[in-house]
């Protein structure tokens, strides 16, 4: 077999790699920004469920959500510190 072949074959794949995983980063980051706004939505809710007794209630809104999601579990600290401040 030519040896160009051979050459031309692995950079050609090593090519395709670096397209394929350059193309999939947005997607993952899409991925675990959906996965921490479910999360936090969770624990929003469940701070609201359980906190209802005690006259402790964290609004669930757009703002809230985003920041839980972006942030995750210290975002949700950041929200639950907001509101025992004000």
């Amino acid at each position: 077999m030519n040896p160009l072949i051979i050459i031309l074959s692995i950079v050609f794949t090593i090519a395709l790699l670096l397209v394929v995983g350059t193309a999939m980063t947005p997607f993952r980051i899409l991925k675990r920004l959906g996965i921490n706004i479910v999360i936090g939505l969770f624990l929003l809710l469940t701070i609201n469920y359980f906190g209802n007794e005690f006259g402790f209630k964290v609004p669930v809104n757009e703002f809230t959500t985003l920041l839980v999601g972006v942030l995750g579990v210290p975002g949700f600290i950041v929200i639950l510190v907001l509101k025992t401040l004000v």
